[in-house]
């Protein structure tokens, strides 16, 4: 169970870190589209396949051993807490 609740949320920081790039991305190279593309993600489909992104990166980081790998080799587990 613990490892869904992770799974879900790096897929929810996924879709908000996501989405600020987009958002910063865009704005440096905006183009001038037509009316009818401002209804194109009415059904949030690039939410939830940011979502969905990250969900399944952390489970199969997990079930590959990429996870165990850099808690013995990265910074996050290597720092001492205060």
């Amino acid at each position: 169970m613990k490892l869904l609740i992770e799974a879900v949320v790096v897929g929810i920081v996924t879709v908000i870190v996501g989405t600020l790039v987009g958002f910063i991305l865009g704005s440096f190279f905006s183009t001038n589209l037509p009316k009818i593309c401002k209804s194109w993600n009415k059904n949030h489909i690039m939410e939830i396949s940011l979502f969905f992104t990250g969900f399944f990166i952390h489970i199969i980081c997990e079930f590959t051993g990429i996870n165990g790998w850099y808690c013995r080799n990265g910074n996050a587990c290597s720092k001492k807490l205060k």
